[in-house]
């Protein structure tokens, strides 16, 4: 969760939720409104291609890889994997939550496309999978 949090806050993303081994996280246009949408676009691009690298360096992943009750419990090459998908569309942001913690929720179709595509990741067996509605939001410098 550090790596993912810290990345995408660093390239002006907004960690959402996280739901055991998934993250939801939002690029908001409302955040920066001088920037054109397509620099978000590649902004997500190149937090979550620097969350697949920073997964794959991180010291501490590896270490507890290594330790004996980890080995024990696991196959002895087990390692932290990430996968990432990335789609473009809008969504309406309501506030959940109580008089202790309030949560941005998002209602939107585009939601469920998310989900799809998370899915087809391990359909694909790849790492990172954008919608063509993502990589439309990028220069042709990016693509």
């Amino acid at each position: 969760a550090e790596i993912v949090h810290c990345i995408v806050h660093q390239h002006h993303g907004a960690p959402n939720r996280n739901n055991g081994s998934s993250f939801m996280v939002v690029w908001r246009s409302t955040d920066a409104p001088a920037a054109p949408d397509a620099n978000l676009a590649e902004l997500a691009v190149l937090a979550f291609a620097r969350i697949v690298g920073a997964v794959q360096a991180s010291p501490a992943l590896a270490a507890y890889r290594g330790h004996p009750r980890m080995q024990m419990k696991v196959c002895s090459d087990y390692h932290v994997t990430v996968s990432c998908c990335l789609h473009s569309g809008w969504a309406i942001e309501g506030a959940l939550g109580s008089g202790y913690k309030v949560d941005a929720s998002y209602l939107s179709p585009n939601v469920s496309v998310i989900s799809a595509v998370k899915d087809a990741t391990a359909l694909y067996g790849t790492c990172f999978l954008l919608t063509d509605a993502t990589v439309a939001s990028c220069t042709l410098r990016m693509r």
